[in-house]
């Protein structure tokens, strides 16, 4: 009510288009493979991805808006629905798709007979300084600490 904030959605699917990429395949080829099939067969993809600097963070499926009418139309993260202790596990899901179409994945980085987040030697578990362990699953890229933010790691100074 004092002022206008957005209130996100989630995140979900992002599509890179094919400027966030670098053609790197190789250039010493046979003469009988096609020299520009031959460059595009190896690619380095580019892109971003964030979390606000203080996340509000609700289990999956609460609706914020019948959250906020029933402590009169404002939330301050205070509320006792909100979580905290906990980690956020971002999991990133990498397909190729047809005609910016997400719906036409045709080549996946966890396919069934090759899975690159295991090629490339992902973690599958982890412990944190108090000894408590984690286990991860393929594409489990980002594990943020749900009370902490931005503003713990910067203070600051001016005139």
């Amino acid at each position: 009510m004092k002022r206008k904030t957005k209130i996100a959605t989630g995140y979900d699917i992002e599509i890179l288009p094919y400027k966030s990429r670098t053609l790197i395949g190789p250039t010493s080829i046979p003469n009988v493979v096609n020299p520009v099939e031959a460059v595009r067969s190896v690619q380095h993809w580019y892109g971003e991805y964030h979390l606000p600097i203080a996340p509000y963070i609700l289990p999956k499926g609460t609706n914020v808006v019948s959250l906020a009418n029933r402590y009169g139309g404002v939330l301050d993260g205070h509320e006792n629905e909100f979580m905290k202790g906990g980690y956020i596990v971002v999991n990133f899901g990498i397909y190729t798709v047809k005609n910016n179409d997400a719906d036409t994945r045709v080549l996946g980085y966890k396919a069934p007979i090759a899975n690159m987040w295991s090629i490339e030697g992902q973690m599958t578990s982890d412990m944190d300084n108090q000894g408590h362990t984690f286990s991860f699953t393929s594409g489990d890229a980002v594990l943020f600490e749900s009370d902490f933010s931005v503003r713990n790691d910067y203070q600051g100074q001016g005139r």
